[in-house]
């Protein structure tokens, strides 16, 4: 994929004009992008489709399938509506599911081009088998088609096109919460496809810059607003990066830069000097639960260690603690390797933490970062690009990360590869 790049410097001067030379920033355009399968670490938001009662305005629902539903879903909710009668909105759009119990299947029909009509329109069909693939993981999206949508703009006068991610398989709610399994399996949801992406050059290395607009209502949205969440990575990165916002510190290729304004879609980095004091872990910084500073150094000296990071309101977290309680099980008493967990709070007091320590009986080490200062540089999850939960890191004697993966469908692996590893060192 071509990107096309805009790279300046300004001065630090607000008066002077925007975009001349200066040492001290960067300058990386951002330019719409909307995701394909091969786009890497763009962040989706969930769009909740509502159901639909009264659709006698709806052409071309087939008639074969009794077991059905109709939902719709704004393309840009702060407009004024555009009606066509009393129960029609075009700026909205329909989509038809309907269940076939026999063959097990369910088939979705999206009036992609919004002309109330479903007979011109492309036929999924999926089957119910795959509500069995792990949710968020690569063969789950892979069962997510893409869909192009083509919407005439009465505001702007023109046809503007967009994309949006289809999962069959998901809904907003615990499949406990619905009346029957029928009404479960009409349930799907909609992701976002589009984002805004820009290269830098950072001493000699490319570095690629995604950017996602805060929550929006409108799919058509063309710039990226006040507060757009950032990721930086470089192609070849395997590792998911964390996400920044506007007023972030960030190290890029041993450099710290603060992200200092988005203005047309125009990102303005600020360099704030050398990252050399914090490669390593002396200045890494968290909390006992008693609120004591700690140098996380002091905790992995000279041992393997497996760190578990987690939060006291992250369910698939505490769900996996039976688990890593096997693993201390196993390694328990020995001096060269442990086990620690390093939560992320948003209370100022761990009270919630200590107690699922206390009420789970957790014997390993357990310590905390507060949410407010998890963007700093001298916490774990800014070191390790944490941002996903649970997230398993496994240090080796040295201090290097030789293995990391994230979500409780993968505690197993992290913990067999981590008994692996210690058993052969």
């Amino acid at each position: 994929m071509k990107i096309a790049t805009l790279f300046l410097f300004i001065p630090l001067s607000l008066n002077m004009l925007y975009g001349q030379e200066n040492d001290k920033t960067k300058i990386v355009n951002l330019e719409k992008k909307f995701a394909t399968p091969d786009s890497k670490y763009y962040k989706s938001e969930i769009k909740i489709p509502e159901e639909v009662v009264g659709y006698n305005f709806l052409q071309g629902i087939p008639k074969e399938n009794t077991v059905h539903k109709i939902f719709e879903i704004p393309i840009k909710q702060d407009a004024n509506p555009i009606t066509i009668t009393n129960e029609t909105d075009i700026n909205k759009i329909y989509t038809y599911v309907s269940l076939d119990t026999i063959k097990k299947e369910k088939t979705i029909i999206v009036d992609t081009n919004c002309n109330l009509d479903f007979s011109d329109d492309k036929i999924y069909t999926f089957s119910l088998a795959n509500y069995a693939v792990t949710k968020y993981t690569k063969e789950h999206d892979i069962l997510c088609p893409v869909i192009q949508v083509n919407y005439f703009d009465k505001y702007q006068n023109k046809e503007v096109l967009f994309y949006l991610k289809l999962d069959p398989y998901s809904s907003d709610k615990n499949r406990s919460s619905y009346h029957s399994d029928e009404d479960y399996y009409l349930e799907y949801l909609w992701y976002t496809c589009h984002f805004w992406e820009g290269k830098a050059i950072i001493e000699g290395k490319e570095y690629m810059v995604h950017a996602n607009s805060a929550k929006t209502n409108d799919f058509t949205q063309i710039e990226l607003g006040n507060n757009p969440r950032f990721l930086f990575f470089q192609p070849t990165d395997t590792i998911y990066p964390l996400n920044y916002q506007i007023n972030d510190s960030v190290i890029i290729n041993k450099e710290i830069f603060l992200l200092k304004e988005i203005n047309n879609n125009n990102l303005t980095l600020e360099t704030l000097g050398s990252s050399h004091a914090y490669n390593d872990t002396t200045n890494i910084c968290i909390k006992k639960l008693d609120n004591k500073d700690v140098s996380l150094s002091e905790i992995i000296k000279n041992k393997y260690v497996f760190i578990d990071f987690w939060g006291s309101w992250c369910n698939p977290c505490i769900a996996s603690i039976p688990k890593l309680k096997e693993l201390y099980e196993k390694i328990e008493g020995r001096k060269d390797v442990d086990i620690i967990g390093i939560a992320l709070e948003y209370e100022e007091k761990p009270e919630k933490l200590s107690s699922i320590i206390n009420n789970k009986r957790i014997k390993w080490g357990n310590y905390w970062v507060n949410k407010s200062n998890v963007k700093s540089l001298t916490t774990p999850h800014q070191r390790f690009r944490v941002d996903t939960y649970p997230t398993y890191i496994i240090l080796n004697d040295q201090g290097g990360v030789v293995y990391r993966t994230f979500g409780s469908a993968n505690t197993q692996k992290a913990i067999d590869f981590f008994l692996n590893l210690i058993d052969n060192k």
